[in-house]
């Protein structure tokens, strides 16, 4: 069995400044630990080495909100924000050069169609999805030509899910108590929990959440959670490897106490921090750090170099260019970008990129962009 990575991570919440410096290993050697305010800003490592633009028709537009899976030839696409309000869009397939291939999961109330997407992935030669069905969880598992091939009953709550290489699936449940009792949980391949992580003791209402919580690296597999200033490796147990130190920009204790408006109140007035998305390979850890503070919202891109413990970052608007880091590629290390056709052709115009490939017939609204670059170490 072979699972492929997810390539893709958002926040749908209101939801890093690039420099060199050392990170701090703590005795045990196994947590680095991270400062955020102690990363001096530097210019982005990124060599772009090539583009593959994702075929536009009138049938497959979709936004800049996807979540991106690879596939043994191509590419799995599902929009969050369908443009024109199309609440029916399913999964996408597109080829290795972008070529659209048509449609693998439809949704709807048909034969072989499905109620909705949560969260999806692919699993060898078929893809899975996690849906949400009048207060049941589901696994709806499709062929990549689109046949239904399989159901599963779950009784848990989950928002987000993966598949270890032992087969067996993790669920997160997010912060709502007390319907969810665990965050975290490790379940077999027919769906029974084995393992639980991460209690969930948030006293206040429910938290309202849409995150992607899951990446992984040539097997091994990462978590995150919002709120959570830690990075974890999950394999036969749950393990942080990354420790940020958020300050000045840390939720207080006092959030945890509070109803979930009233704590979001104060954050948002002082200004909060949290991990929106985290990749690594073998040379490298890639941190997306979102910082809002007063309705106002900041990007920065953290890069850790794991060979000479490095580590850099680069501050980030909304239109930045490296605004939407998916995932490394797995057989040449490079580092995927989601990128809007319109920025990537106002950056090659405006001279600030070398352009490695003829993309004249690009449009402004066309479908977004992948675009793969070289870190430079």
């Amino acid at each position: 069995m072979k699972q492929y990575c997810r390539l893709s991570g958002f926040f749908v919440f209101l939801l890093v400044f690039l420099m060199a410096s050392c990170a701090k290993k703590p005795a045990n050697d196994q947590v680095i630990e991270l400062s955020l305010k102690e990363i001096v800003q530097s210019d982005l490592p990124f060599q772009i080495e090539r583009i593959i633009p994702l075929e536009t028709r009138d049938d497959n537009l979709i936004s800049m909100r996807l979540k991106v899976r690879k596939s043994p030839n191509g590419f799995l696409v599902k929009d969050e924000e369908p443009r024109g309000g199309n609440t029916k869009s399913g999964i996408y397939h597109f080829d290795d050069k972008g070529g659209y291939l048509g449609e693998v999961v439809s949704i709807g109330e048909g034969p072989g169609e499905i109620p909705n997407v949560v969260d999806f992935i692919v699993d060898d030669d078929k893809v899975e999805v996690l849906v949400s069905n009048g207060g049941q969880t589901l696994i709806e598992a499709f062929s990549r030509s689109g046949e239904k091939l399989s159901s599963k009953k779950l009784d848990l709550l989950a928002d987000a899910f993966y598949k270890r290489p032992n087969g067996n699936y993790l669920f997160y449940g997010g912060y709502n108590a007390p319907i969810v009792q665990n965050r975290l949980l490790e379940a077999d391949a027919h769906g029974k929990v084995i393992k639980t992580y991460l209690p969930n003791d948030y006293s206040g209402k429910l938290i309202p959440v849409k995150e992607r919580n899951f990446s992984c690296y040539k097997g091994r597999v990462f978590f995150k959670e919002a709120f959570n200033n830690q990075v974890y490796s999950v394999s036969d147990t749950l393990e942080t490897t990354y420790l940020f130190d958020f300050d000045p920009y840390s939720l207080p204790p006092k959030f945890w106490d509070l109803d979930f408006m009233e704590g979001f109140q104060l954050i948002n007035e002082n200004g909060f921090a949290h991990i929106e998305d985290y990749w690594e390979s073998d040379h490298w850890a890639l941190f997306h750090i979102s910082i809002q503070k007063q309705g106002q919202m900041t990007h920065q891109l953290v890069l850790y170099n794991k060979q000479a413990g490095k580590v850099s970052r680069n501050e980030m608007q909304e239109e930045s260019l490296w605004l939407q880091p998916i995932g490394f590629d797995e057989n040449s290390e490079e580092l995927l970008f989601l990128v809007h056709p319109k920025m990537l052709k106002q950056s090659l115009e405006k001279g600030a990129l070398t352009p490695v490939q003829d993309i004249t017939n690009l449009k402004d609204d066309d479908n977004p962009v992948l675009v793969y670059v070289k870190l430079e170490p």
